[in-house]
């Protein structure tokens, strides 16, 4: 038997038709994908001898792949594999009115899926139905408003050099707002590295504006200002130097410590002190013009040029309300009247008496080695009272009636020769009442 004949004998005319494989191409295919029909191709009897009608042939149609899902909403492995290699999902283009199709009626339309972070910025949402995605608004750079606070901070804990709750109250404000919002930012669930590394510069310089202000800028403004009132206090005892030194020049004596004045009713009362004497000689001749010198300071007509502030008279720290009914006060007092020296014998002090001028010849101990004005540390007098004069009693801020500052950390004092020197709590009592003495001889 030929070859021929025994494979035309494997086939009989009632045998059905062979199944054919289908190829990768037709699976890559719609399932229900538009044919395109071509005329029947003619066959050999061959191949097809046992068909009694040729077939369609379907082809690809390569427009068709460009749709999303097929109208059963079933993919093809070609749709599978196009959807898997994209990127990201774009916004799907407006359909065609021609080719819509109704959507899925179990399709859920407001379900979304956990947002995909893109960029520090923008947070990307998809819907089931069309894939769209929607841009969501960053919540507030908490990192970037915590840094911003804390650089902010800095220069504003400067203003705690000046004294006062109002000057360290905004940097005490922005520093704690620095360190507050920085940890929030820090705190978050899900932050880049830049976030916090923002958040951490943000509340370390909050937390440094918090610390120099109390332990930098504010002790650093005492330091400053305690100077400038020891150099004010200074310039005003230098002052009344100069105003003794003319008085002494031009009356050859020192003003009198007091005066006192006998009135018609044959009474006598205190009249006034040195210090109105010495207002001609310390530019305030106009408001001594106004005191009338025959009547005693306290006196109705007296009040309102004794009530006038005279700055010269005022030492850095002092209390400068009036007193007594509205009599402007002094915070220097004159060195007079008399001391129990070493000895236990009793010398004049000072250059103040109240009964006589006392002349630049009767200071024996020397004009640089007696202290002739001080600072009093309280229970100030009236500038014009004619018994604004004193001694040392017990040290240096040890006694109201002594002598000391408002601080309480000593005391400056006029020398009869112009200068001006500084004595400390410490120092000694005896040293004070020698250099309080004018003729006791114990500086000589």
């Amino acid at each position: 038997m030929s070859t021929d004949e025994s494979d035309s004998g494997d086939t009989t005319p009632d045998a059905s038709p062979p199944t054919r494989l289908r190829g990768l191409w037709s699976l890559m295919q719609r399932p229900e994908s538009t044919a395109v029909t071509q005329s029947a191709v003619p066959v050999d009897d061959g191949d097809l001898s046992q068909h009694e009608s040729s077939e369609e042939l379907p082809v690809p149609d390569t427009e068709s792949y460009d749709s999303e899902t097929s109208p059963e909403g079933r993919k093809s492995l070609w749709e599978v594999m196009r959807s898997a290699s994209r990127p990201h999902v774009e916004e799907s283009a407006s359909p065609d009115p021609a080719t819509e199709t109704e959507p899925l009626e179990n399709t859920p339309t407001e379900d979304l899926v956990a947002p995909v972070d893109l960029d520090d910025t923008t947070l990307v949402y998809f819907d089931n139905p069309s894939l769209r995605s929607h841009s969501a608004t960053r919540a507030q750079p908490l990192d970037l408003w915590a840094l911003g606070m804390g650089l902010l901070s800095l220069p504003l804990s400067a203003m705690a050099f000046w004294p006062g709750v109002v000057a360290s109250l905004p940097s005490a404000m922005t520093g704690f707002a620095a360190l507050a919002i920085g940890y929030a930012a820090w705190s978050q669930s899900r932050v880049t590295p830049t976030i916090r590394y923002r958040s951490a510069c943000g509340m370390v310089t909050g937390l440094m504006a918090l610390l120099l202000g109390p332990f930098l800028f504010a002790p650093w403004g005492n330091v400053v200002r305690g100077r400038q009132s020891v150099q004010m206090t200074q310039r005003h005892l230098e002052t009344l130097g100069g105003g003794l030194q003319a008085y002494l020049a031009e009356h050859g004596s020192y003003p009198q410590g007091g005066t006192s004045i006998t009135l018609p009713t044959g009474q006598k009362r205190g009249g006034h002190g040195w210090l109105t004497h010495l207002l001609p000689y310390i530019n305030h001749t106009e408001l001594y013009q106004q005191i009338s010198l025959d009547i005693p300071y306290d006196d109705p007509v007296n009040r309102p040029a004794l009530g006038t502030d005279v700055v010269e008279f005022y030492a850095s720290g002092g209390d400068r309300r009036k007193v007594a009914g509205g009599f402007a006060v002094s915070h220097f007092a004159g060195v007079g009247g008399t001391i129990v020296s070493a000895q236990g014998e009793e010398v004049p002090a000072g250059i103040f008496d109240h009964r006589r001028p006392i002349r630049s010849q009767e200071v024996l101990d020397g004009l640089a080695n007696t202290w002739i004005v001080g600072e009093v540390p309280g229970g100030y007098a009236p500038w014009g009272d004619p018994e604004n004069y004193r001694t040392v009693t017990k040290g240096i801020n040890k006694d109201t009636r002594g002598f000391g500052n408002a601080a309480g950390t000593g005391a400056l004092a006029l020398m009869a020769d112009g200068s001006v020197r500084f004595f400390s709590n410490q120092t000694d009592i005896d040293v004070l009442k020698r250099l309080n003495t004018r003729d006791a001889g114990d500086n000589r």
